[in-house]
């Protein structure tokens, strides 16, 4: 069965269940609906601070996890191997969040920026810079060019991804 819940614990890892029993079959035969029945299926060990954001990819074939440890990590989600760890924050990453076809990540930190990460070509491509305080979130639109980051700054940027500016 495909993953279909991401777990977070208080420990720098992630957890990934399953659910395990048929969809179809979820009424007893007294007329009561069953409740799921999931299974540890991956235990994703690497970061070595608290996990903060974990996001399965647009095409199912990735998860990313961000973290206090100022990482960014690339799994298979189909076997949760890792694939590969970005680094470049300065400080804590409190969320990540894809792009519409899975080619771009986008992270948010306490330093005070977002990045955009290329996935296969695994390198940051911009640094956002113009929040003055910690960045919490970040978001791609999925029908345009723009990412949006919200920040203790009290402040909602909208960023245009090609010229890098807000």
């Amino acid at each position: 069965a495909a993953p279909s819940t991401a777990v977070l614990n208080s420990n720098p890892t992630v957890a990934i269940s399953e659910h395990s029993s048929n969809m179809n079959n979820n009424v007893n035969e007294a007329g009561n609906v069953r409740k799921p029945n999931y299974q540890l299926r991956y235990l994703l060990e690497g970061h070595e601070k608290a996990v903060a954001s974990v996001k399965f990819s647009p095409c199912g074939k990735y998860l990313v996890s961000a973290s206090a440890d100022k990482t960014i990590m690339l799994w298979d989600a189909a076997t949760g191997e890792h694939i590969h760890k970005f680094v470049g924050h300065t400080h804590g990453i409190s969320d990540c969040a894809w792009s519409t076809r899975s080619e771009y990540i986008c992270s948010a930190s306490d330093d005070q920026t977002i990045r955009i990460w290329d996935v296969a070509e695994k390198k940051c491509l911009k640094v956002l810079t113009g929040h003055t305080s910690y960045v919490f979130n970040c978001s791609f639109n999925p029908q345009s060019n723009l990412i949006v980051s919200g920040s203790l700054d009290e402040t909602v940027r909208i960023w245009d991804v090609e010229r890098g500016k807000c």
